[in-house]
This record gives C-alpha cells, structure tokens and sequence, in this order.
C-alpha cells in the first residue's frame, strides 16, 4: 500500500479531508459571525437613530405646541396681568423649557436660526411687557375710582334714606331737611366728578390697549419670519418631508395671508371700538378715527 511518511494514503487522504471539511465549517461559521455582528451593529445603529428620532420628535412637538401658546399668552397679556401681579414671565415658563430641550438636540446648522428666533421672541416679550405697565397702571387708578364713587353712592343711598325718614315722620325741622339736601348735592357733585375721572380714565386704558394690540399685531410677523427656518429645519430632521418641498417658503406665505387677515380684522374692531367710545364722549368719528 503506498505510504509518505510511514502513513499509508488512505490515512492521509482522511486527514486532508477532514482538515479541508474543518476549514471549510470555519471559514462559513466565520463568514456567518461577521455577517450576525454586521447585522447586530446595523441594528444598533438604526435603533440609536430611532431613539434620537423618537426623542427630538417628542421635544420638537413641545417646543412648537409652547411655541403657538406664547405668542397667544403675549398676545392676550393685556388682559391676564394686574397690577397686583406683574409677573409676565409666569406664562412663559413651559415655552423656555421646551426651548431648553431643543437647544439641546438641534442640530449645528440650527442652532443659529434658533438662537435668531429667540432673540426676535424676547424682544417682543420686553417691548409687551413695557407696554403693559402703563395699562396696569391705569386700570389701577380706575379700581380707585370705583371704590369711592361706591363709596359715594352709599352715602348718597344713606342721605336719600335719612331724607325718606324725615318726611314720613312729618317733621317740621327745616334746617335739619336743608342740611341734608345740601350733603347731598356736594356728593352728588363729588360722585359725578368721580365718574368723569374714571371715564376718562378708561379712555386712556382702551387707547393704550389699542396701542398695544397693534404694536403686537406689528412684531409677529418679525417673529414668524424668525420662526420659519427652524420649523423647516425641524420637519427635515423628522425627515417629514422630502427634500423636493420647501416648506420654509410655503409657511412664510401662509402666514402672511393669515396674518393679512387678522391685521384686517383687528384694526376694523380697534376703530368701531375707539369710534364708539369718542361719540359716547361727544366727539366725531372723523376724531375718534385720528385719535
């Protein structure tokens, strides 16, 4: 029988069989090993991007929810702060929190139209804020004026019940009736007086309302148009639309429509609203519409 080596074929031939069957299973258990750790590391991957997907998604939906309820907080401001509590910042504490989160998660070539938009935004709150004192300051002086016209008018209610009294009684004390009639002249005066300075006073609170209600109206759109490409950048990090879709210009474009709009409307409410109130003080429209 041949042999090599003392061994005969038949014994070598096994043995390089078998060697080539082993490296055979090695080099399929290899392939099947890098192809299960490429494909681990492949799923990885694809959770960590689902997982930060998942996560901006849910600080991006915050930040434009707080977003739309600021701008509606300033611009209802007017009517939420009194004198008592001037903390106009209370409202736009969930806003700057979401704002927080998304500085955070933003992507570089964000971060300089976002940090744009919230300088655009503060400056609107400031200019609100500052424009707010006056009015509060006014509605002040008219709760002033409410307590001593009520104040007036219950001395008047006591003189006039004091009057009733007298004459039921059939009472003959002349000086006395005189001296009561008198009282109630002066707090008659006083109490009309009283009305006139409040009057006027509202008066000044509703132009200065209006004031306010414009200068707004004026600034949104500086903040809308801030606003824009972060909103877009936003969406393309969500990747919700497709790369074809401009939708910075289309928002800018929808947003001055409705802007235009609601421009309209207020300004027409804030002239009917300042005409009826200069004829309810005796003036003509063609005054109350230059006031």
């Amino acid at each position: 029988m041949p042999s090599f080596l003392g061994v005969p074929d038949v014994v070598w031939s096994g043995v390089i069989g078998s060697s080539i069957a082993f490296f055979g299973v090695w080099l399929s258990n290899k392939s099947n090993t890098d192809r299960l750790t490429h494909q681990l590391r492949h799923d990885a991957h694809e959770k960590s991007i689902q997982r930060r997907s998942d996560i901006r998604k849910a600080a991006y939906l915050e930040f434009a929810e707080e977003f739309a309820k600021a701008n509606a907080y300033i611009g209802g401001l007017v009517n939420r702060i009194s004198f008592e509590n001037m903390d106009t910042s209370e409202g736009l504490t969930a806003f700057q929190a979401a704002a927080a989160k998304v500085q955070l998660l933003t992507e570089a070539s964000t971060a300089d139209a976002f940090a744009t938009l919230m300088t655009e935004h503060v400056k609107l709150f400031v200019e609100a804020t500052e424009r707010i004192i006056p009015i509060q300051v006014t509605k002040a002086s008219i709760k002033g004026k409410d307590r001593l016209y009520e104040e007036c008018q219950t001395e008047i209610k006591r003189i006039l019940s004091e009057m009733s009294a007298f004459n039921e009684t059939a009472s003959t004390d002349r000086l006395r009736f005189d001296a009561l009639k008198r009282a109630l002249e002066e707090r008659m005066r006083h109490s009309d007086a009283i009305a006139a300075e409040r009057s006027a006073l509202w008066d000044t609170a509703n132009g200065l309302t209006a004031d306010y209600t414009r200068h707004v109206m004026s600034r949104i759109p500086d903040v809308m148009r801030a606003s824009a490409p972060v909103l877009a950048a936003m969406r393309r990090e969500l990747e919700i639309d497709g790369y074809n879709v401009n939708f910075e210009k289309m928002m800018l474009d929808r947003f001055m429509r409705m802007h235009e709009e609601a421009k309209r409307v207020t300004d027409g409410f804030i002239e009917r609203a300042l005409s009826k109130q200069q004829l309810s003080n005796g003036e003509s429209p063609s005054a109350a519409r230059t006031s």
